[in-house]
């Protein structure tokens, strides 16, 4: 027994060990190569970015490379009739099957484990590389391109002498606190500062246009000061539930169910407000819509921390008005309905919400069974579910 054991194991390991390596170093090159382009990395950070990436490499490498291991094991073994060999000595095939199966489920957790540690510690590692980085990554670019760009501004220089950018031109995009805005100097100088989340660009001798028409002259020396999420292009952080752990999943979740709750406040005063003033007109203006489809994500957001897909009772609800204005033939204002005739109807029928084709198929399938509940004096299947 242990040396059939002891054969498997060592061939199974032979196998998994060689294709793990070469496949989880073509997974690294793989990344390495798409981060590197995407944010610019030079070759020190690249260097800095592979115990990062070798978490979410081996994530998706140590499950197929198990998978290719034992049917390369288990099919050599039966293509040689060993397995036919091992039951004529009377020795059952489980022997043969145990002790991979055990390796297996072990490699299993530790997938898990490491799924977990890559969407959480490595991600979060290669933002916080990218960030620490942003000053040697925009003046490589620089030096090479003559410029260095995100979706928030753009940078073009005539030359840079070390860390000076000779004849900059900065252009900020517009958003909703501020307009276009042009930045022309003699020089400038980069100086980082990850620790306070800051990049500063000290400009001497130039002028600054607006799109306002508007324009200001500094002779002498200032600082301007931009976020490090607005100059690195990895963007500011979304911490959604796919980049958060298991632990800070727990933690989340509460936290969610009290931001949804403090919102649906936020509503109903806002609702009050507006019914005691008589002001109907933006009581169902397109503001609410704004404000339902900020609920709805809210509560879309708190069901992906449940690992489900069912779409929440709020979203639902629309989907019921919606369905409704359309019977109601097409009116593109809303109807106004009470909230519990809504969730009444939804609790005594929940597909409401289907076709009219689907709704009467699956009306015309359970009519038998309720009669004949109705005639034993049982309640309606439909009064009993949970929402």
């Amino acid at each position: 027994m242990r040396i059939l054991t002891r054969y498997v194991l060592i061939e199974f390991l032979k196998v998994f060990i060689v294709v793990l390596g070469s496949m989880t170093m073509m997974m690294i090159l793989l990344v390495v190569v798409k981060e590197a382009r995407d944010l610019g990395f030079g070759p020190a950070q690249v260097a800095r970015l592979v115990p990062y990436i070798l978490p979410d490499a081996l994530r998706f490498t140590v499950p197929g490379t198990a998978l290719f291991a034992v049917c390369n094991l288990y099919g050599r073994m039966s293509s040689s009739n060993e397995i036919v060999a091992i039951k004529s000595l009377g020795i059952h095939p489980k022997t043969v099957l145990m002790p991979v199966g055990v390796i297996v489920f072990v490699l299993s957790l530790a997938t898990v484990w490491l799924n977990d540690l890559a969407v959480s510690w490595g991600r979060q590692g290669i933002r916080q590389v990218a960030l620490e980085s942003v000053e040697e990554i925009a003046l490589s670019a620089l030096r090479t391109q003559g410029s260095y760009s995100t979706n928030k501004f753009a940078i073009n220089v005539r030359s840079v002498d070390g860390r000076r950018l000779i004849k900059p031109i900065i252009m900020f995009e517009a958003d909703s606190d501020s307009d276009n805005v042009t930045i022309r100097a003699e020089e400038a100088e980069l100086r980082a500062d990850p620790a306070g989340g800051v990049l500063s660009i000290v400009l001497r001798d130039g002028n600054a246009s607006f799109s306002d028409g508007g324009s200001v002259e500094f002779p002498d020396q200032i600082p301007y000061n931009i976020d490090l999420n607005d100059f690195s292009r990895a963007g500011r952080e979304y911490r959604g539930p796919s980049n958060l752990s298991l632990r800070e999943i727990r933690e989340a979740t509460p936290a969610k169910r009290r931001e949804i709750e403090h919102f649906r406040r936020e509503l109903a005063i806002k609702s009050g407000f507006q019914m005691l003033t008589g002001d109907f007109h933006e009581l169902a203006g397109e503001e609410w819509q704004t404000e339902a489809h900020v609920l709805t994500g809210i509560e879309e957001h708190l069901y992906r921390l449940h690992f489900r897909t069912k779409p929440p009772l709020g979203q639902r609800l629309q989907l019921l008005l919606l369905h409704d204005r359309r019977r109601a033939g097409g009116d593109s204002s809303p109807q106004l309905r009470p909230a519990h005739q809504l969730f009444h109807r939804l609790r005594a029928d929940p597909g409401c919400l289907l076709p009219a084709a689907d709704l009467r198929h699956r009306r015309g399938q359970r009519r038998p069974a309720a009669a004949a509940n109705r005639l034993a004096g049982k309640p309606h299947p439909a009064h009993l579910g949970r929402f």
